[in-house]
């Protein structure tokens, strides 16, 4: 018994070892100085046509010393068609002037899953300072099962390729 347990402990430190192998040449893709996440919380009705509600921010985190320059954001929805976004930013053709918003909707793309945001009240975002686009909602009232997936990407002069937020919103639910 003794002898079986000790060669599993071998095979697991071996297991081990080649994981950090492969970990170690694994390339990230991450910009050290900047950070992106989502915060939010759910209000779910479990009833066919009940409403269901999530309230969320996407948080920016400029951890390095460099302001980062024009930073625009990016947020993805897996199925418009179920998932309704709303948020406080306006259309850059708009002309309400009524509700004056820090954010605006600019056009990147013809998907409608698709919400890219500009920042207006400042070009950068100050070196160990942080951004949010605040209080976004999605709404849906399932008639089916369903589910979901909410992405966040951050684009800048510095990230032009663009970075993927640390997490994304996953949603599902089976109805009754």
């Amino acid at each position: 018994m003794n002898d079986h347990v000790n060669h599993l402990l071998k095979q697991n430190q071996s297991y081990f070892k080649e994981i950090k192998k492969l970990i170690a040449k694994k390339t990230f893709h991450i910009n050290s100085h900047v950070l992106c996440y989502f915060t939010y919380s759910l209000s779910l009705n479990h009833s066919i046509d009940g409403d269901n509600l999530l309230l969320g921010s996407f948080t920016i985190l400029n951890l390095g010393q460099k302001p980062l320059q024009h930073p625009i954001i990016c947020i993805t929805l897996s199925d418009s068609s179920l998932f309704k976004f709303s948020g406080k930013f306006t259309h850059k053709a708009s002309s309400n002037k009524v509700t004056p918003s820090v954010w605006e909707r600019i056009s990147k793309t013809s998907n409608q899953d698709e919400y890219w945001l500009k920042y207006k009240a400042s070009p950068n975002i100050a070196a160990n300072d942080s951004l949010s686009f605040s209080n976004f909602q999605v709404e849906w009232t399932p008639q089916k099962n369903y589910n979901g997936t909410i992405k966040g990407f951050i684009y800048s002069e510095e990230i032009q390729e663009g970075q993927e937020a640390v997490n994304q919103i996953n949603i599902s639910g089976m109805t009754p």
